[in-house]
C-alpha cells in the first residue's frame, strides 16, 4: 500500500507537466494564429491559391486544364510552404517567448538594479589593463562578452561611445577596429597599433619569452604595413585621436601622418626594427601632423631620432627619449628643450649618447620645472647626469630614479654637491639592499609613512658582487651632505660581504642615525659599530636591528659593551633596543648577557615550514 506512494506522487507530477505543457501549447497556438493573420496575411493567402493557380480545378468546378502530377505538385508545394511558415513563426515566437521570460527573471537579479551610469563605469573598467601590463593583450572578446550577456547589458554597451574609443588595432583586428570606429560615435579616440611584445618593450620588461615572439610580432607588423584599408581608416577618423601609440619599421610608414591632429594629447612612437641607437637617419619627420598638434602633452620616441630644436618638443608634460644618438647635438640644447616645457611633470632619459658639457661654456640661469614630478635617468654618464639637475630646479615633491652601470657612478654623482638636490634633506630614511636581479638598489624616502621614494637607485647586474658593495657604500658616505638628516638606515647586502673599513666609513658619516638595521652580514664586520676614542659611528644610536646573522655573537657583545662605554666616558647616547631576528647562533645565556648590559634584547625567529 505505501509503496505505491512515491509511484503515485510521480504520477501525479508528471500529469501536472503535461498540463501545463498542454496550456501552453494552446497558448502558444492561438498567439501564433494571431500572429500570422496579422504579421503574414498575404503569404498565407497566396499558399492557399497555390494549387488552383494557373487554371487548376477550383472548389466550384471540376473542371481541369493540367495534369493530375502538376495539381499534386502544387498541392506539395503549398503543403511545404505551411509548414515552412508555421516553423519559422514558431520559433520566431518562442524565441521572443522566452526572451522576455528571461528579462522577467534578470531583472529580479541585484545587477539589474545598478543604475546604468553604474553599470557604464563597471564596464569601463574590465577594458582597463590590468597591473601586469606585460602579458596583457586587448582582445575584441572583452567587448563582445559584455554586449551579450543580456539585453539591456547590451543595449547600455553599445549605447557607451567611450567603452569603444580605445582598443589595440593589432590585436582585436581591422574588422572589428571598423566596428569600433562606428560605435564610437564622436568620442575622442585612444588608439595603439603595438603587439603585446611592444608593449613590455616600451615599458622595459622585455623578458625571455616575450623576446622569443619577437619574429612573430615583426611579421604582424609588415602584414599591417601592407593593409592600405586600415590606413585608410584610421586616418578618416584622424581628427578624433586623443592619444596614438604606434609601432613601426621604416619612416614611410609615418607619412600618412602628415594631416593636422587637433586633440592629440598622447603620443608614442617606438622603431619596432632597431635595437641599436637612432640617429637622425631615423629621424622623426620635422612635417608630422602639418605642425599642428596643439594639446600634444605626453611625447615618447623609443629609437626615434627627434631633434632637439623639433616645434612638437613644446608645452609638455611628460617627454621620454630612450636609444637615441645626439652626438651631434649638446647638453646645452637639451635644456633649452626642457625651458620649453615649462608644465613638465614627468622627465625619462634612457641610453642617450650626448656629447660632454664643455666646461668653457657658461651656464645659463638654472630652469625653473615646478610641476616635475618624477625624474628618471637610466644608462647616462654621470657627468651629463650632474650638469642636468644643476641646471634644473627640482620641486621639494620631486622623485629622482637612476639606473646606472657602474656603482663609481654613484660616487661621481654624490660627490658633485649638486646645489639643486637640497630637497633631498627631508629623506629621513634610506635603505640599501640587493634585488631578486643581483642588482644594488639604494631608495630613501621622506618618513616611513610615504609610500613614495625620493630617491630611487639601481645599479647593473655585473655589480652585484665582489667589490661593488664597497663602492656603493663609499658613495653614500660622500653623500651625506644630501643626505644629511638621515635617522633610519638599513643595509641588506644579501650575501655580499661588505668590508670593514667601507661599513665603518659610511656609519661615520651618518651622525644623525637612530635607528639601524643590518641584514646578512657576518659578525666580524659589526666591529665597524665599536665605539672608540678615535671613531664614533652612528653616535645617537639608539635601537639596532640584526637579521639573518648566523656567525658568533661575541662581536656584538663587544660592540655594546664599547657604546655603553662611550655613554659614561663621551656622553654619547645609549643604546636602547637590540632586535635580533632569524639569528641561529643566539641562545638564552647570550641574551642575557646583553640584558645584563642595559639593553632590551627582542628575539624572533621565523616559523619552521613543516
Amino acid at each position: 500500500m505505501y509503496a505505491d506512494i512515491p509511484n503515485r506522487e510521480a504520477n501525479y507530477k508528471s500529469a501536472k507537466l503535461e498540463s501545463a505543457a498542454l496550456n501552453g501549447v494552446s497558448e502558444l497556438l492561438r498567439v501564433l494564429c494571431r500572429q500570422i493573420q496579422q504579421n503574414f496575411g498575404a503569404e498565407m493567402d497566396a499558399i492557399i491559391r497555390l494549387p488552383y493557380s494557373h487554371g487548376a480545378c477550383s472548389p466550384r468546378s471540376g473542371y481541369s486544364n493540367e495534369s493530375s502530377r502538376e495539381r499534386i505538385d502544387r498541392e506539395y508545394y503549398a503543403v511545404v510552404g505551411a509548414r515552412d511558415l508555421m516553423v519559422r513563426n514558431t520559433i520566431a515566437l518562442c524565441n521572443q517567448q522566452l526572451s522576455d521570460i528571461k528579462t522577467r527573471r534578470n531583472n529580479l537579479s541585484p545587477a539589474y538594479r545598478l543604475p546604468t551610469e553604474l553599470l557604464t563605469i563597471i564596464f569601463e573598467y574590465t577594458t582597463l589593463p590590468p597591473i601586469n601590463y606585460t602579458r596583457w593583450r586587448q582582445s575584441r572578446f572583452t567587448l563582445l562578452s559584455i554586449s551579450h550577456v543580456s539585453k539591456l547589458w547590451r543595449e547600455i554597451a553599445i549605447n557607451t561611445p567611450t567603452l569603444w574609443s580605445k582598443f589595440d588595432v593589432f590585436n582585436i583586428g581591422q574588422p572589428f577596429a571598423n566596428v569600433c570606429f562606428a560605435r564610437s560615435k564622436n568620442t575622442l579616440l585612444d588608439l595603439e597599433l603595438y603587439d603585446e611584445t611592444e608593449a613590455a618593450w616600451d615599458s622595459g620588461t622585455f623578458d625571455d619569452h616575450l623576446r622569443s615572439q619577437r619574429g612573430q610580432m615583426l611579421a604582424r607588423q609588415r602584414r599591417l604595413a601592407e593593409d592600405p584599408l586600415l590606413y585608410r581608416d584610421l586616418m578618416a577618423h584622424m581628427p578624433r585621436w586623443r592619444s596614438l601609440k604606434l609601432a613601426y619599421e621604416h619612416l614611410g610608414q609615418l607619412s600618412p601622418l602628415s594631416a593636422p591632429a587637433p586633440h592629440l594629447e598622447v603620443f608614442h612612437l617606438n622603431n619596432a626594427n632597431n635595437s641599436d641607437y637612432a640617429d637622425y637617419r631615423h629621424s622623426l619627420p620635422c612635417d608630422i601632423f602639418d605642425g599642428r598638434a596643439p594639446r600634444l602633452r605626453d611625447l615618447k620616441a623609443n629609437h626615434v631620432y627627434v631633434s632637439l630644436a623639433h616645434p612638437i618638443i613644446t608645452s609638455l608634460t611628460s617627454l621620454c627619449l630612450k636609444g637615441i644618438d645626439y652626438t651631434c647635438s649638446s647638453v646645452h640644447e637639451l635644456l633649452r628643450a626642457l625651458e620649453r616645457c615649462p608644465l613638465l611633470e614627468r622627465l625619462e632619459l634612457a641610453r642617450l649618447l650626448l656629447p660632454f658639457p664643455d666646461e668653457t661654456t657658461p651656464t645659463s640661469a638654472p630652469i625653473a620645472l615646478p610641476n616635475l614630478r618624477d625624474v628618471v635617468f637610466v644608462s647616462l654618464h654621470p657627468v651629463i647626469i650632474c650638469r642636468i639637475l644643476s641646471s634644473v630646479v627640482l620641486p621639494p615633491t620631486s622623485r629622482l630614479k637612476l639606473l646606472l652601470r657602474n656603482p663609481a657612478d654613484l660616487v661621481t654623482i654624490f660627490a658633485s654637491n649638486t646645489p639643486h638636490l637640497e630637497h633631498f634633506s627631508r629623506i629621513r630614511s634610506l635603505f640599501l639592499d640587493v634585488d631578486d636581479a643581483s642588482r644594488f638598489r639604494v631608495r630613501a624616502r621622506a618618513s616611513d609613512e610615504d609610500a613614495d621614494y625620493l630617491l630611487d637607485v639601481r645599479v647593473g647586474k655585473s655589480w652585484g658582487r665582489g667589490g661593488g658593495v664597497d663602492t656603493i657604500l663609499r658613495a653614500l658616505g660622500k653623500g651625506v651632505g644630501v643626505l644629511s638628516n638621515v635617522e633610519i638606515f638599513s643595509i641588506n647586502t644579501r650575501g655580499c660581504v661588505p668590508s670593514t673599513s667601507a661599513l665603518t666609513e659610511v656609519l661615520s658619516a651618518y651622525s644623525t642615525v637612530t635607528h639601524l638595521s643590518l641584514g646578512s652580514i657576518p659578525c666580524g664586520r659589526l666591529e665597524a659599530l665599536l665605539a672608540t676614542s678615535t671613531a664614533r659611528p652612528c653616535p645617537v644610536l639608539r635601537n639596532l636591528r640584526i637579521h639573518d646573522w648566523d656567525d658568533t655573537a661575541c662581536a656584538l657583545v663587544r660592540v655594546v659593551e664599547s657604546r655603553r662605554k662611550a655613554v659614561v666616558e663621551q656622553g654619547e647616547a645609549s643604546l636602547q633596543t637590540l632586535e635580533l631576528e632569524n639569528c641561529v647562533s643566539v641562545d638564552g645565556n647570550f641574551v642575557l648577557d646583553l640584558e645584563s648590559l642595559g639593553v632590551e634584547v627582542t628575539v624572533k625567529r621565523s616559523p619552521i615550514e613543516v
